[in-house]
């Protein structure tokens, strides 16, 4: 009777185990920004390029890059993976950023086809004001 009972709890733990892990593994199919130039929350001269790293290859017609102050949309140039690194994206900035605070804006889609978006921040600092870099990774808001 207790080898039965022991059998049904190995069963009922394999079992909780699998549905614990499958959206585990679900999450990690969605790609991940890794890195930003500029960086989340860091001060800087003007870009003359954004650049976002992903955890996983990007398929360009899919992903979307916005910059913004405050709710006036920035042109960018041509949205290109970067030459020989499918996980990382670069736009080009076609205008000279005044100082102030921008916001990016970008939208991707993995492997297993679900959009993922995120947004952070950057400051442009005036000219001639030393340059400070976010310590930390930039964090994308999935969905």
């Amino acid at each position: 009777m207790v080898e039965e009972r022991r059998s049904t709890d190995s069963v009922g733990h394999a079992a909780l185990g699998l549905s614990l892990a499958t959206p585990l593994q679900a999450a990690r199919a969605h790609p991940r920004l890794v890195r930003a130039t500029p960086s989340a929350d860091s001060r800087v001269a003007a870009p003359r390029t954004l650049s976002l790293t992903f955890n996983e290859s990007l398929d360009l017609a899919l992903t979307r890059v916005t910059l913004l102050r405050g709710d006036r949309p920035i042109p960018l140039d041509s949205l290109r993976l970067a030459t020989g690194d499918a996980n990382t994206v670069v736009a080009g900035v076609s205008t000279t950023l005044a100082p102030g605070r921008y916001t990016v804006r970008w939208q991707v889609t993995g492997a297993d086809g679900h959009p993922v978006r995120g947004t952070f921040e950057f400051e442009v600092q005036a000219s001639g004001a030393p340059e400070a870099h976010a310590a930390h990774a930039p964090h994308p808001s999935p969905h």
